[in-house]
Formats: C-alpha cells, structure tokens, sequence
C-alpha cells in the first residue's frame, strides 16, 4: 500500500477519535522520527527523505572532506527540509571523530581535566556551528570498568567519578552555543566488554550496581542541560531478560525517572545486536513502541520502509499515535531549539559565519 493511501486510510479511520492536527498528519510525524546517514556529498537518498519531511541526518566519514565542502553539502540538506532538520554527527573526544583536520583537535579524554574539557568542548561547538551541525552525538558517558576495546580512546575514565565531572564539563561547553549534545550509550556501555555492533550481549548486573556504577555521568550530563540521549543495544537483564536497552520499554522509564524530558536517541538500526529481533523496518516500529523518540536508520535507501513500517504498526494497532506524536514533537521542539537560521550565497548561512 502506498504511504499516501496508508496515511489516508488512517486519518479516515481516525475521524471518531478525538486527536489534534498534527496526530491526522501520520505520515509527516513517521518520517519526522527518521535520521539517515549521510556516505557521501551528494547524499541523493538522505535528499529525498528530507524533502518528504524527514527529521534529520547523520554524517559520516564518506561525506566529509573539507571545510567549504562540508559546508556546502550542510547548506543543501538544511535547505531542502520544509522544516527544522537535525544535522547530527560522531565528534568525540578521543578515538571517534569525523572532522579530524577540519576542526581544533580535542583533548584525549582519559583523565582529562574538567576545565579542559569545558574549554575545547565550547570551542567545538562554535566550530560545528559553522560547519551546519546542529548535534553533536558525544559525549561518551559509559563508565569503562573493563577497559573495553569498545571504548578504547573514547571514555573519561574508569569510576563514576572520573567520568561524571568531564561529561558534565562537555555539555557546560555546549550550552548557548545552538549545537545540543548526546550522552551514550544509555544506561552505560561500560558495563559489557562486547561490541554490540558484532551481536548481541548480555549484563547480569543487578540493578542496584547499575545505578550505583553506571548512571551517575548520565545524570551529571543530564543535569548540566544534556539534549538528547542515546540508548544502546547491550541487553540489561534486570531491566529486560530478554531485550537490549534500545528496544526495552524498561530501560526508557529508568531515562525519565530522572526528569530528563529531551530526545531519546537510538544507536544505529543496523548493528549486530538487534539483527536477531527483525528487520530494521521491523526493530524502528519496536524501538518507537518501547520509547525511542529519534532512530538512527544508517542507510537512507530504506527511509521509504521504515516509514512504511511505522504507518503500517499506526494500522495494526501496535504503535500507538500518542506515541508517535509524542516522539515526533520531542524531534521538532529540539530541531527547532537548535534551527539552521536560513541560506544564503553559495554554502554560506545567514548567520554571517565566515
């Protein structure tokens, strides 16, 4: 079924139920949920998704290779969205970074010093601003108590203390500069040596060491004006015995219990440890259902299935609209918070930025 005639067919059965405008507008709210990578400058599929109203994008390393380059294509994607779109990209401190020689290099975050890490993030965030990016998916919040190749190069620190004060620093240096920040991987990736981009992985911990051990840099991010966090796909068994975090309708309330109200963000769609819970169209509907607000859809050729995929569980019953409103107003109230401020010239914005 076409997502048009799909969409129709549910605002026509939508007709006794009271619901706003916005909730008639089920296409729209589907593929506002949606970001896709960004492999290279022309970005043809990440294009067409965004023209039909998707939410945002996610750069990678095949997109980026200068400055004026970057900024052309950032100009392009923010000029073809009929609204606030999300620009995001991995800038980490450390190990993980796409802009290496386009931007002032970060400190190495192994027992960084607070004050450091405050300075070089506000630096970063100017810079990214510039570049078109309105979110930066760092920083690394996961306590590495294993040393985790994982998390090599990438992590603060190995206590909840080391790693709380220079999580807290990153997002302090972000905060009024119109760029947000992500904490990840939620509710702490530290705590499993395996890499869920292989398959999948199990922590036993008891939920009380959870807390005590993992949350505490979530909360400090949290707490110093974090925007969004990201879920990862390592499954917690007292949480969910059976199911990783990002698609743990458990491990979504344990994130606002803490009072945090911004984006949920998931790690990739692609990655081995929820190969085996459906196909990526299947697992986006699952990860909505159980509290994810924003999806990370690595290949933007599929935008069109997932979209379908979500309108069809709206169909069925097993995504509720409430739901995906909610998820698809969080999307637009952070893209509008952080709105590229309009295009002008060849790749430059109207913020005067040179």
């Amino acid at each position: 079924m076409g997502l048009k005639l799909l969409a129709l067919g549910l605002s026509v059965l939508l007709i006794s139920t009271p619901v706003t405008a916005q909730e008639r507008d089920l296409e729209s709210l589907a593929r506002r949920v949606v970001a896709v990578g960004v492999h290279d400058p022309e970005a043809t599929d990440a294009l067409e998704h965004i023209r039909a109203g998707g939410g945002g994008v996610v750069l990678f390393g095949g997109a980026i290779a200068d400055r004026a380059g970057l900024r052309r294509l950032t100009n392009r994607l923010h000029c073809a969205a009929n609204q606030p779109l999300i620009v995001s990209v991995d800038e980490e401190p450390g190990a993980v970074g796409r802009l290496d020689g386009l931007i002032t290099p970060l400190p190495d975050p192994w027992g960084v010093e607070p004050e450091a890490m405050e300075l070089a993030a506000g630096t970063l965030a100017r810079e990214l601003l510039q570049l078109g990016i309105t979110l930066d998916l760092a920083p690394v919040a996961d306590v590495d108590i294993f040393g985790s190749r994982v998390l090599r190069g990438r992590a603060f620190g190995s206590s909840p203390e080391t790693v709380s004060a220079p999580t807290e620093s990153f997002v302090s240096g972000f905060v009024g500069q119109h760029v947000g920040t992500t904490l990840k991987h939620f509710p702490g990736h530290g705590a499993t040596p395996a890499d869920t981009h292989r398959g999948p992985t199990v922590v036993n911990d008891p939920l009380p060491a959870l807390r005590e051990n993992h949350l505490p840099p979530f909360l400090s991010g949290i707490a110093a004006g974090a925007d969004a966090v990201m879920f990862n796909h390592v499954t917690y068994t007292a949480l969910d015995p059976t199911r990783p975090a990002s698609l743990s309708t458990a491990a979504y309330d344990l994130l606002r219990s803490t009072g945090f109200d911004g984006l949920a963000v998931t790690d990739g769609l692609a990655m081995g440890a929820v190969r085996p819970f459906g196909s990526i169209p299947e697992v986006a509907v699952e990860m909505l259902v159980a509290g994810a607000d924003l999806l990370l859809v690595e290949d933007a050729s599929i935008a069109e299935a997932v979209t379908g995929a979500i309108l069809e569980a709206i169909a069925s019953g097993r995504l509720p609209i409430r739901r995906l409103a909610d998820a698809a107003s969080r999307v637009g109230a952070f893209a509008g918070s952080v709105a590229w401020p309009g295009c002008v010239g060849p790749g430059l914005p109207a913020l005067g930025l040179r």
